[in-house]
């Protein structure tokens, strides 16, 4: 994953940076190398939907993830009732009619993206989450914690967690 993609994407946006100029993927791997290198597991919660984003969006994401060894947690933009992105979204027209708050699980679309269909961008999330989460991704990430810090309790647990989402990947519900 290259900063150019980064930058395309918005990912310096995303993370509060000033600009692109400011944001450094280089920074962002070596923060995640040196919280590895002390035997603790990074989680990574990754939202994707915004505007300027692609279905390459999600599979690169994943590709950032297994590159750096982070586990991946990857949502779909659900704008908030109330928030300054609901408000913006509503009163451009971009909130789906007959929307259920029940389906705001960062699985599903909820509202009209630019360039992203619904089906699209749940299909899209689903493939990659499930790939994400194959036996040998969580097995790499695992065997990678246990190198760093061989303990085996904490090393089962992060299996078992990784298990678990493995499942929930594999039977998330549609929305109504």
């Amino acid at each position: 994953m290259d900063e150019g993609g980064l930058e395309q994407s918005g990912a310096w946006r995303k993370l509060g940076a000033a600009s692109a100029k400011t944001y450094s993927l280089e920074k962002t791997r070596q923060a995640i190398r040196t919280i590895q290198d002390n035997g603790i597991m990074v989680n990574g919660h990754f939202v994707v939907g915004f505007d300027n984003d692609t279905p390459d969006t999600f599979v690169r994401t994943l590709e950032f993830c297994d590159e750096t060894g982070v586990i991946p947690n990857i949502f779909i933009l659900s704008p908030v009732p109330g928030s300054a992105q609901y408000k913006d979204f509503e009163k451009a027209g971009r909130i789906l009619p007959g929307m259920r708050w029940a389906a705001a699980d960062g699985q599903h679309l909820l509202f009209k993206h630019p360039t992203l269909g619904i089906d699209e961008a749940e299909a899209t999330l689903s493939k990659v989450m499930k790939e994400g989460y194959s036996m040998g991704r969580i097995l790499r990430r695992v065997w990678h914690l246990f190198k760093k810090r061989p303990d085996p309790y904490l090393t089962i647990v992060s299996f078992i967690i990784q298990l678990g989402t493995r499942k929930d990947t594999r039977t998330a519900p549609s929305p109504e």
